[in-house]
């Protein structure tokens, strides 16, 4: 009792300090398509005071936006700090972006850049295939040019072109997933969305002429996803984010495909801005486990340090 009622008062503090506007955001609305408006209640890496947000409304993603006004700012630094020394040493680069969600990485990303992106020529390709987030990603990541920007409303897969249910977690919108497993089956909503092969992808963006951040976050079809985007373009990826889910289905043989892929990569960690290189072993022998743990990943070509 005494945990709870503990639980409790932080709860109602928060609440009360983010209604007064002095932490994280305000919820000001409903958006028609059942997203909830928030507004920031002072400057963060997801924009400026009073910059509004359009996210659904959950306990995880949510709650933190609205008490904190930021989501992971760490991972997206990184990935901010990996676009400028790549921009700035005249590369051609495209962030990519897959499980996209709504938004929020790529716009604290945009926002935690030092080249800001009016002048900017970083493309960004946003994938998500779940529909309440592609209304709200595409209000959310207005700051990007459109001539920089690129949508994509489908669920990627190595070898399915055609419609499949995606499976979305009510109680944690950013737990959606094509893998019914990894969804608790009590509290969560099924749609059909519409597939395309990674080849597919890769082919239609011409990304074999580009540098590429390539960011995951797919909810168990990191291993999957990775190796296809690994036999189309591991030239072109330097810079790799990716959710590892340790899950009891996944390929070992598949796994196993990425090693030569990984290693190519000279900086590797389980945090981000971290020089240390853990060994192929460690990652495999995490990823393999079966232990249903996840960790983000972090493979780059060259050290990424603040900038």
């Amino acid at each position: 009792m005494p945990k709870f009622n503990s639980y409790l008062s932080k709860k109602i503090v928060l609440e009360l300090l983010s209604f007064f506007g002095i932490i994280g955001s305000r919820k000001i609305g409903t958006h028609e398509s059942g997203n909830t408006l928030l507004r920031l209640n002072k400057k963060s890496k997801l924009g400026h005071r009073g910059s509004k947000i359009l996210m659904p409304k959950d306990n995880v993603m949510y709650k933190h936006v609205k008490y904190f006004g930021s989501w992971e700012p760490e991972e997206c630094q990184y990935l901010a700090c990996a676009l400028d020394i790549m921009e700035k040493s005249s590369e051609k680069v495209t962030l990519v972006d897959v499980g996209a969600n709504c938004g929020l990485t790529t716009l604290q990303v945009v926002n935690s850049r030092k080249i800001k992106p009016k002048i900017s020529k970083t493309k960004y390709i946003a994938v998500e295939p779940f529909l309440l987030h592609l209304v709200a990603l595409r209000e959310n990541l207005k700051p990007i040019p459109d001539s920089n920007l690129t949508i994509y409303p489908y669920a990627l897969t190595h070898n399915h072109t055609g419609k499949i249910q995606l499976f979305t977690e009510t109680n944690n919108y950013g737990n959606s997933s094509l893998l019914d497993e990894v969804v608790n089956r009590v509290n969560r909503r099924v749609e059909i969305v519409e597939t395309k092969t990674i080849k597919e992808f890769t082919d239609l963006y011409d990304l074999k002429y580009t540098n590429i951040v390539l960011k995951i976050d797919t909810q168990g079809l990191d291993w999957m996803l990775l190796s296809e985007f690994a036999k189309n373009l591991s030239i072109n990826m330097k810079v790799v984010m990716v959710e590892v889910w340790a899950i009891s289905s996944i390929s070992i043989s598949d796994l196993e495909n990425l090693r030569e892929f990984i290693s190519d990569f000279d900086y590797r960690s389980w945090t981000p801005f971290d020089s240390s290189r853990i060994s192929i072993a460690e990652i495999f022998d995490f990823w393999s486990g079966k232990s249903e743990k996840t960790r983000n990943l972090y493979l780059s070509k060259f050290p990424i340090t603040r900038i």
